[in-house]
């Protein structure tokens, strides 16, 4: 038989007092829900902002700039020449990327309780939501101009965005939070 040993890693009294106090920090941000970002258009063009993604439903026949396409849901439907296959799905690698560098950017060092936690992945979301923001207007179909006028990021506060709409969300993350857990890692290198 072939045994090996590896010893844990032990940690001083101080070091175990401060890691408890991040944990519950961590925990009392998780009890509170999720915190939500997002992009909207408002204005006008929000009438007719996820037309150009989905397809119009009440279109039956070619149109002088439309092409058959695809919308998420997997329908076949009429979409606009300018983004035959839509203008915001197409970019989600680069909105998980986004949030994931927003997410490993966050500086835990000095954030111990849940609210200066949520604080902090708040302004993440908010940063993320702006430069999603700004991918989505370079992608979407130009017509007048107003669609991307209108296009910015929401608040994260914003009632709306805890509406339960699994059909507009992005597909299912990729991702497990690859930027907060650098942070936590970076953070027990600090504390140890």
């Amino acid at each position: 038989m072939f045994t090996i040993n590896v010893p844990l890693p032990s940690f001083d009294g101080e070091t175990v007092k401060a890691l408890k106090k991040i944990l519950v920090g961590v925990q009392e941000a998780s009890e509170e829900g999720p915190i939500r970002g997002g992009v909207v258009s408002e204005g006008d063009a929000a009438a007719y902002a996820l037309v150009w993604e989905w397809g119009n439903a009440r279109q039956t026949q070619k149109g002088p700039k439309t092409v058959r396409g695809e919308n998420p849901d997997g329908e076949s439907v009429w979409l606009t020449i300018q983004a035959p296959m839509g203008y915001i799905r197409i970019n989600e690698a680069e909105y998980i990327r986004i949030i994931e560098d927003q997410l490993g950017a966050m500086d835990l060092g000095n954030l111990e309780t849940g609210q200066d936690i949520r604080k902090a992945m708040k302004a993440a979301s908010g940063r993320a939501a702006n430069l999603i923001a700004e991918v989505i207007k370079q992608f979407a179909p130009i017509d007048s101009g107003a669609l991307r006028d209108s296009i910015g990021a929401a608040d994260p506060d914003d009632p709306d965005l805890a509406m339960d709409e699994p059909e507009m969300e992005l597909g299912e993350p990729r991702f497990v939070h690859k930027g907060l857990q650098k942070a936590l890692r970076e953070l027990t290198k600090r504390i140890k």
